[in-house]
């Protein structure tokens, strides 16, 4: 079963995406997989909601920025766009 963040991820990436001025995603963008296992990555480690901030794809691999809970703890993601996540690190 997909968490309802993963499932609102794949309706709501492109205008949150606009919204905040960075790069967008789109459900067929090449970036899609690697945001998703990023997302999904994160939830597994913790119970606080996961948010998407951010993505910008260059070449094979997409970075991606999320933030965890009500403070906005911030992480950063380098995946694959083939969903493999190579580097989950704290950003703050």
């Amino acid at each position: 079963m997909l968490r309802p963040a993963i499932a609102s991820l794949l309706a709501a990436l492109s205008l949150s995406a606009c919204a905040t001025g960075e790069a967008t995603v789109t459900p067929a963008g090449p970036g899609l997989a690697a945001v998703a296992a990023c997302l999904q990555q994160l939830q597994a480690t913790t119970s606080d909601e996961v948010f998407v901030r951010n993505s910008t794809t260059s070449g094979d691999t997409t970075t991606v920025m999320l933030t965890t809970g009500p403070s906005e703890v911030p992480w950063r993601c380098v995946a694959g766009n083939d969903g493999t996540v190579t580097e989950m690190v704290f950003a703050g």
